[in-house]
């Protein structure tokens, strides 16, 4: 029995057809471990400074936000999207912690003291605009649901039976690739500026993080905000 066949594929796709995405992913990764090495160069430098303590509770969200990625990536190999989904929730919720802690520093204190309002408070108070998302997931990811939308991948139309083992096309894993960059893409933009809350962030950082911006919307399907 072949447990890894889905992701011995992606991994196949991801050194052929699909090169290039499989390069901005690794970017991405790449950029967060730089912030999370900044983050901590400014704790250690700052201490119990307040700028110290901004950096150290920004950097220990930013963290799990990369582990929370990287559990994606790897579930994406494995052909679970829909399963990743699980992980897309607390994902939207660690990219708005972020903007609530630039947006007023000193909620980091509620972070320290364990009295951050709940997810959705504090979505509120910086105007999110997952909430239809966040909605979509709990429903069809987050718990356990027999719906259409939860369960349509499970099925195979052609026999009426229940699959055992996932798959995907190439199409549909490289636009699963194309949304976790742009997750990436949300998270490093945020980080940048929380580092800017508390000093500017290199220029080489700035300029590693502009060209792989622009690379990423180059080969995403999807449209580009001109705004």
């Amino acid at each position: 029995m072949n447990l890894w066949q889905a992701r011995q594929k992606s991994v196949e796709w991801l050194a052929t057809e699909l090169v290039e995405h499989n390069a901005l992913i690794d970017t991405g990764f790449e950029i967060l471990d730089k912030c999370i090495a900044l983050l901590n160069q400014h704790s250690k430098t700052l201490n119990d400074q307040f700028n110290g303590r901004f950096a150290r509770v920004v950097n220990l969200n930013l963290a799990k936000t990369r582990n929370l990625l990287l559990g994606s990536y790897s579930m994406l190999l494995d052909a679970l999207a829909q399963e990743a989904g699980a992980l897309l929730r607390p994902i939207l919720e660690a990219y708005e912690l972020l903007i609530y802690f630039r947006l007023e520093p000193t909620r980091i204190h509620q972070a320290i003291d364990g009295k951050l309002p709940s997810a959705g408070k504090r979505a509120k108070k910086i105007r999110g605009e997952f909430k239809g998302l966040r909605d979509h997931l709990n429903t069809h990811a987050s718990h356990i649901s027999f719906g259409y939308e939860s369960a349509k991948h499970l099925l195979d139309y052609q026999t009426s039976e229940v699959k055992a083992i996932q798959n995907q096309s190439i199409d549909v894993f490289k636009r699963n690739l194309s949304t976790l960059n742009a997750f990436q893409l949300l998270i490093v933009s945020e980080v940048i500026s929380c580092i800017d809350v508390i000093g500017n962030t290199p220029e080489s950082l700035l300029e590693e993080y502009k060209d792989w911006r622009l690379k990423s919307i180059e080969a995403s399907p999807f449209p580009a905000d001109e705004s």
